[in-house]
């Protein structure tokens, strides 16, 4: 998640009353510079090969008197280093940040960004804060390091919002990778050992040993659940690695939300059997760690994601967890996706490989309706599991007793812990 600055500001586009067009061809990287008594913000970029390229000041600005003053293209799109990290923004996005738009320029005294402007990671913990807001009564979480574990909202709704405006950003970006992670908290590490389904409401239910059962391209392959999940999460003080999944009817769901392709996010063993699980590169024609040749990821990055959420769809993650009548339910994950200033096709394919939803978001407003849009597919009456993944063979009389069976959990569970708050 980047820090850098973010905002929704119009569709209008922010022309410059004068001075050239800076081509972002011939920029390799731009840095705003503010003046500590004022916050007047300048710039100095390089080339792309790194050679310096000089100072300006945006279009009829001229604070300095001997710098060049330039404008940006609104139709290109510049790599910016405005504040903490750098980021690709549009041409029209630096006019309106850098021009004399809402609050104008300078920005003043001590400013380090244009004071309206607020970063993707508060842009993100903003929204979150939004979805605890609509949503009340269903068990929530934070992390792939976790910041805190699934838990009540009711009764942990305060530490829930300290641990999300508690997340700081880094430069790497390993989804598949914590994706993964998180596959191994909902088995648990930690706690009573194949405990089984719990009678009365819980978050901590111990830990899974022994066989899951994976299903690639259709085919069943069991492997040890060390072995599938060879990983574990950081734990953030206080946070349990037992399990989450109490009951053989619970909806389990992860939102994934990032800003940035996959970067450093290979390290999935190819022992797992999660590389490459959908068999789209069984053909052929992949590049090192499932990559494909039409699509943009970071150094070291992988295809892995999609891979690793459908995994999470298919896989009964409690095998010890069984239905009323003592048969194997399916107790999954459905993972939705959200890309902030992305449009990823992995992101796109991994919502749709494993049951969730895929949204793009370009600012906070977009953020708000992307997670009150996945709170209402959540809390909605759930949806029953893919076919392909219930027991192959019951009598008519067993199979209708069963998805009777679930409808009733489910409903009841609907009706008495999920409630939506317009």
């Amino acid at each position: 998640m980047i820090r850098a600055p973010w905002k929704r500001y119009s569709a209008t586009t922010y022309a410059c009353p004068s001075g050239a067009t800076l081509n972002s061809a011939t920029l390799g990287i731009l840095y705003a510079e503010y003046r500590s008594w004022d916050g007047y913000a300048r710039f100095k970029w390089y080339t792309p090969s790194m050679a310096w390229g000089g100072w300006g000041e945006w279009g009829d600005l001229n604070y300095y008197g001997s710098n060049p003053q330039y404008c940006f293209d609104p139709a290109q799109t510049y790599y910016a280093h405005l504040e903490g990290f750098a980021a690709n923004y549009s041409g029209n996005y630096l006019n309106w940040y850098f021009g004399p738009y809402d609050g104008g320029n300078p920005f003043g005294s001590g400013a380090t960004r244009k004071p309206v402007a607020i970063n993707r990671m508060e842009a993100a913990q903003l929204a979150a804060n939004q979805l605890l807001d609509s949503i009340s009564d269903v068990n929530g979480g934070a992390g792939a390091t976790l910041h805190h574990g699934v838990a009540d909202l009711a009764s942990n709704e305060l530490a829930i919002r300290a641990a999300i405006d508690g997340l700081s950003p880094s430069s790497w970006t390993p989804l598949a990778e914590a994706l993964h992670d998180i596959g191994r908290y909902f088995t648990g590490f930690a706690g009573t050992t194949n405990p089984g389904n719990q009678e009365s409401a819980c978050t901590v239910n111990g830990q899974y040993e022994g066989l899951l059962t994976l299903h690639p391209e259709g085919a069943a392959l069991s492997k040890d659940d060390d072995t599938v999940f060879h990983d574990v999460p950081l734990l953030a003080s206080g946070v349990s690695g037992a399990s989450p999944i109490c009951h053989w009817c619970q909806k389990n769901f992860v939102v994934l939300l990032t800003d940035g392709k996959p970067y450093y996010d290979n390290n999935i063993s190819a022992d797992s059997g999660l590389r490459d699980y959908d068999g789209d590169c069984a053909g052929g024609g992949c590049e090192s760690y499932d990559r494909k040749s039409d699509r943009d990821y970071g150094s070291y990055g992988s295809d892995y994601l999609d891979d690793v959420a459908q995994a999470l769809y298919e896989l009964d993650l409690r095998p010890d967890i069984n239905d009323l009548d003592g048969e194997s339910a399916t107790n999954n994950v459905v993972t939705y996706t959200v890309g902030f200033a992305i449009d990823h096709p992995l992101l796109s394919d991994t919502a749709s490989q494993s049951g969730g939803l895929y949204f793009t978001a370009d600012n906070t407003d977009d953020l708000n309706q992307a997670f009150t849009d996945i709170a209402q597919d959540i809390t909605a009456v759930p949806r029953f599991h893919p076919a392909p993944l219930k027991p192959a063979v019951f009598s008519s009389l067993r199979s209708s007793t069963r998805q009777i069976g679930r409808a009733i959990c489910w409903l009841l569970t609907w009706l008495k812990t999920v409630r939506w708050r317009p």
